[in-house]
């Protein structure tokens, strides 16, 4: 999973269509990332939300990123919200881009 979405930053950051408001979101994606792998390693995250990222990952590593968005949305609406708040904004992001880009 971690990949998968580095994978993604990294693909939108070097697309030659981007503009300067979406640099500036990535920047903020890319630190929100960054506290969701703190989050996983030090063990904050609940086995269920940990599987259904992993799925979203899956799919937008297929390319699937309204699928992606979806299970983004059974996350925000079934997990602690303390849990979640400090990078799921930054995932909807990114997956909203890599669609707007057709990365």
């Amino acid at each position: 999973m971690k990949n998968t979405f580095s994978t993604l930053l990294n693909n939108c950051k070097s697309c030659e269509r981007l503009t300067g408001p979406f640099k500036r979101k990535l920047d903020d994606v890319d630190r929100r990332l960054n506290i969701l792998w703190e989050k996983m390693n030090s063990g904050e995250l609940s086995q269920s939300v940990v599987d259904q990222l992993i799925s979203m990952g899956q799919l937008a590593q297929g390319k699937n990123y309204m699928g992606a968005i979806d299970i983004h949305k059974q996350i925000i609406q079934s997990a602690n919200f303390s849990q979640i708040s400090a990078f799921m904004p930054g995932l909807k992001v990114l997956l909203q881009i890599c669609f707007q880009l057709k990365l």
